[in-house]
């Protein structure tokens, strides 16, 4: 064939050894620059970089007016930037021609977005000799103005930014550093903030975003600003001030609030270096540090800015600069004492929790040199805090006016933390009067903070260490948790924090906490019973043993308490409300004890397990408001509400006792009769289960779709039962839809396929068919119970329980979607690869006649490309090596022109190989269809190789058009950048 890849690569070769000066650009190379790896080869080529002369005549035939835009793809929201030779010819000869270079750069190469083009701007801009610093100031100041007209580019250029700044800097051009720094710290607004603030039913909060990543901003403050500093001063420190300033202004939100403005001490607990900071910086976090750090190297550099910098900050009139301020006074107090003190002697920083966690440090580290009169002021304000802020916070919290003694215990409260924070520095009277009150309502832990999260952990606080719990005995205990009284401080320590510590001390000794459970009736919060509750769960969970009849009793004991109490309740999360969790967890944990391997619950405690168990499953929880809001195709949060809820996990619990009981029947003599009687010999388990399949009775869909869950073992228990019961538990009528969406979810995705169910629900398979088209939700959430459904019909197929004409599998092909169809021939492809064994004749031949039939209706069909993606995951099938070479060969083929991709290709290609010698032109022909269809070049990268093995064995064939086929393929090959690879099969 004329111009073939290869031949135009040797006639390039032929034109570079001639030379610029020889070589007549449009005859002898322009012809062979096409849109391929040519092109590449040419700016490539070693001998070109030798000779700077070829850049002038790459000037006058217009190589450098053609750069190419970036390309946005509106249907994927990407953008493609082609890579360009000539400007990645040009960094590479920045070296060697830097005037010529900067000339091009800056007046020959048109205006262009596209990212790969700018980098290699800036890598000519880095190759450039010491003695070009003009040139050098040119590319940058072009790179500046570029950038103010981009939003987010990520980090593909800041690498290479960084290194400009970094080589400015070592020139000591400060003044375009600073103008290149300034410009790509830039604070953007966000970028979604029209989509967000048409949300109006919630609070929104916006987010500015920089350029790139925070981590690449803060690198190039960490990197480029000490040497700014030092050669330009306080003006840095105004840069990065206008940064955060600008970046807390764009983040308003859509209830004329500022989180970021009014709430630093969240956002920002401390402003130096800390475990409760953010683990991972945002932008915000990222230019306080900035601002602080700059200050820091600017002061230890020159100490006589201090005054300047602080008066600065000071003049910003906000909250995070106001803080700064208060740390750099810590940090260097003898540089400003009297300003240190004015700071602690002022009142509103006493008392505004923003300021707390600066203040206390300031405080702490000053008070000794304070002078007596002025640490008697701040003893005034600790011995006269103002009671009506307190009765508004107590109020807030609880919801109602605290009486005179609550009211006292308020203040005495926040009197301690004021007395922590000067611990270190009490004496005599003041002393004893903190100690006392520690007594009383324990020592506060961080008292600096106003929020303080225990590291490792996101959940509540405990107001006693874990550590002081282990020594106490039970009767101490009891006393010390009855004793302290919640303050309902937010982020403090609460009941439910102290139930999660008690939980991990139970766990680790179960056996004492059983044996004195008497005792713990005495509690009086049930919050911490429900926390004893959850200990002996999870001690059971990890095989330690204890006492049932002990334990058991006092669950009694527990579900007897009233459900609803009036307990002041600030909120779910810190305390229980009522018993009713309690009662939640005891449920789960009689679950946990019938399949326990090392303390099961003796068989002979049955009657006191029933009755537990028959009390909780009439439990109200789940209440009929928890599901109002379920979609009737969401399944899942019927499922996982389930298992949320007391009557949810008592009625899985029901299920697992009467398979608990039918593994002791197992073990006696007359088993036989015992497991034909089912249900009648488990007194109780057939009329709760048939009084909570009564709508009239129980009409949550969430008890229903544990129905769906355990049918399988509904029929192990009682077969007749279930057969009789099925059309209630999957109802058929359209008014229980949504009844029969909650079980058949259910079962579909937790169960696997049983023969003997498939006989009994074959209607309901039916059913579920023909509602495949509609049962995809909004956010997709029911793939999976369409993928499951897929999974179950065909195993049943390749068990033999129906064939290709059955009704139900051929509607199930002609209803499902592409997407569906995909996963099924994935499923089954999947499964023979992963089938070490053997699979029977008969079986396979099942699995051929599928494919058969897939391929037939592909072929008959209009639209093939719908069928792209199933026939790609032929792949597996090919590769399982569980068909004889001679079928599934033709059929990879067939698959492939219709798919021109296949999965797994690298493995396909590796196989093709590995028969191409008995298979010349077939194996070729798969691989020709592979190359020039949907692959990309890693995937080339990952098996060019044994392309190489198919391609010589079908150029050695004895069929001419395969042999010129075989040509083409490997001068598209190389087109594509492979060309040393391949450049021998056409030597």
């Amino acid at each position: 064939m004329p111009n073939e890849f290869f031949d135009r690569i040797g006639k390039i070769d032929k034109a570079i050894e001639k030379g610029p000066m020889d070589c007549n650009f449009s005859i002898d190379v322009e012809p062979y620059l096409l849109e391929d790896s040519s092109i590449f080869y040419f700016f490539e080529h070693e001998d070109l970089r030798e000779n700077s002369n070829w850049l002038e005549l790459l000037v006058i035939v217009g190589r450098f007016d053609r750069a190419p835009d970036s390309i946005y793809d509106d249907k994927n929201k990407t953008i493609f930037c082609p890579i360009w030779p000539e400007s990645q010819y040009l960094a590479k000869m920045a070296s060697r021609a830097p005037d010529i270079v900067t000339k091009i750069i800056l007046e020959v190469v048109p205006d262009t977005n596209n990212y790969n083009v700018h980098f290699d701007f800036i890598s000519s801009a880095l190759a450039l000799p010491p003695e070009n610093k003009r040139e050098l100031r040119s590319i940058a100041k072009k790179e500046s103005g570029w950038i103010k007209g981009q939003g987010y580019f990520g980090s593909f250029l800041v690498y290479k930014y960084q290194e400009l700044l970094d080589k400015l800097i070592k020139f000591e051009d400060f003044e375009t550093a600073l103008e290149l720094a300034d410009t790509l710290l830039e604070v953007l607004p966000d970028p979604k903030k029209d989509e967000k603030l048409k949300n109006e039913d919630k609070l929104i909060y916006l987010t500015p975003q920089a350029r790139f990543d925070s981590f690449h901003y803060a690198e190039i403050i960490r990197i480029a600003f000490p040497d700014l500093t030092k050669n330009i001063g306080i003006e840095i420190i105004n840069i990065l001030c206008s940064k955060l300033t600008k970046f807390i202004e764009l983040s308003e939100t859509n209830d004329d609030g500022n989180f970021y403005k009014e709430f630093t001490y969240h956002w920002r607990p401390a402003i130096e270096d800390h475990a409760q900071n953010s683990n991972y910086a945002d932008l915000g976090d990222v230019l306080v540090d900035a601002v602080r750090d700059m200050s820091i190297f600017l002061i230890d550099y020159d100490s006589t800015k201090f005054q300047e910098i602080v008066s600065y900050l000071e003049d910003k009139k906000s909250q995070i600069f106001d803080r700064i301020v208060l740390f750099l006074l810590n940090k260097y107090p003898d540089l400003l004492p009297n300003r240190a003190i004015e700071a602690i002697t002022n009142i509103s920083l006493f008392d505004d929790i923003a300021f707390l966690h600066e203040y206390a440090r300031l405080l702490d580290n000053q008070f000794d040199k304070l002078s007596p009169k002025t640490q008697k002021t701040i003893f005034s304000w600790i011995d006269n805090p103002d009671i009506d802020e307190l009765r508004d916070i107590f109020k807030s919290l609880m919801g109602r006016e605290p009486d005179e003694k609550e009211l006292i215990k308020q203040k005495e409260r926040w009197q301690l933390k004021k007395l922590a924070l000067i611990e270190n520095h009490l004496k005599g009277k003041r002393k004893s009067e903190y100690e006392k009150l520690v007594e009383k309502y324990t020592k506060p832990e961080h008292p600096d903070f106003a929020v303080y999260t225990s590291i490792g952990s996101f959940g509540p606080n405990s107001p006693i260490p874990t550590e002081e719990l282990e020594k106490m005995t039970i009767d101490e205990m009891v006393e010390k948790i009855n004793n302290w009284n919640w303050p309902g401080d937010f982020g403090g320590p609460s009941p439910e924090g102290l139930s999660r510590v008690l939980s991990n001390v139970v766990k680790s000794k179960p056996e004492q906490f059983v044996e004195e459970t008497e005792k713990l009736k005495n509690l009086e919060d049930p919050t911490c019973i429900k926390g004893i509750i959850i200990g002996l769960r999870d001690a059971l969970k990890e095989d330690r043993t204890f006492e049932w009849p002990k334990l058991l009793n006092f669950c009694l004991w527990v579900t007897s308490q009233p459900r609803e109490m009036e307990i002041p309740d600030r909120g779910s999360f810190d305390k229980d409300p009522d018993w009713s969790r309690s009662r939640r967890w005891i449920a789960s944990l009689l679950d946990d004890g019938f399949d326990s391997k090392t303390n099961p619950i003796p068989i002979e405690l049955r009657n006191m397990v029933w009755g537990l168990l028959k009390l909780l499953a009439e439990d109200p929880s789940p209440y009929k408001e928890e599901e109002k809001n379920y979609d009737e195709s969401e399944i899942m949060d019927f499922m996982t509400l389930s298992i949320n809820t007391t009557r949810g996990v008592a009625m899985h619990a029901v299920v697992r006792f009467a398979l608990w009981l039918r593994r002791d029947f197992e073990k006696r003599s007359n088993s036989e009769s015992l497991l034909a009687n089912g249900f009648s010999e488990m007194s109780g388990v057939k009329e709760v289960l048939e009084k909570h399949l009564d709508i009239q009775h129980d009409p949550s869909y969430t008890i229903r779709s544990v129905y769906g869950q355990w049918f399988p073992w509904l029929v192990l228990l009682d077969e007749a039962w279930a057969k009789e019961n099925a059309l209630k538990i999957f109802p058929d009528d359209e008014k229980d839809r949504k009844y029969l969406h909650a079980a058949w979810g259910a079962y579909i995705k937790y169960s696997r396929p049983y023969n003997n169910i498939f006989v009994i629900l074959k209607k309901q398979y039916s059913d579920a068919v023909d509602i495949l088209p509609t049962q995809e939700t909004k956010d997709g959430s029911s793939t999976i119970y369409r993928d499951r459904l897929a999974e179950h019909l065909v195993t049943y197929y390749w068990r033999g329980l129906f064939d290709l004409e059955d009704s139900l599998f051929k509607n199930f092909w002609e209803k499902a979607d592409n997407s569906l169809r995909e996963h099924t021939i994935d499923f089954l492809g999947r499964n023979l690869s992963n089938t070490p064994e053997d699979i029977e004749s008969d079986i396979l031949d099942r699995f051929k006649n599928l494919w058969t039939f897939r391929l037939s209706v592909v072929n008959n069909a209009e639209k093939k490309e719908s069928f792209i993606s199933e026939m790609s995951c032929f792949g597996w099938w090919f590769t399982s090596k569980k068909f004889e070479d001679a079928w599934v060969l033709p059929k990879l083929y067939e698959s492939l022109k219709i798919s021109r991709k296949v999965e797994f290709n690298r493995d396909v290609v590796k196989k093709l190989a590995e028969i191409s010698d008995e298979f010349p032109v077939d194996t070729f022909l798969c691989l020709n269809e592979i190359a020039r269809g949907e692959v990309n070049l890693w995937d080339i990268k990952s098996w060019y190789k044994e392309a190489y093995i198919i391609l010589e064995n079908a150029l050695n064939c004895k069929n001419k058009e395969i042999v010129q086929d075989a040509i083409d393929l490997t001068n598209y090959l190389g087109s594509l950048g492979f060309i040393e690879e391949f450049r021998k099969l056409v030597a």
